[in-house]
């Protein structure tokens, strides 16, 4: 894999994530655009990702 990715390839991801689960579109900017600004500073695509779906990472 690349490690120059695309910041914003992580707010891709999540949208196709979100849409399985039905979730307004309108949400989905709200929510990514607050988290966004927060990870702006430092945009690494696996915490980011992390951070939203923290359930989602503990097996």
């Amino acid at each position: 894999m690349d490690s120059s990715l695309n910041p914003a390839s992580g707010s891709v991801l999540l949208i196709k994530f979100f849409r399985y689960f039905n979730i307004s579109r309108e949400k989905i900017k709200k929510n990514l655009n607050r988290e966004l600004k927060i990870e702006s500073e430092k945009p690494d695509e696996m915490i980011f990702i992390f951070r939203k779906f923290p359930n989602q990472t503990r097996t």
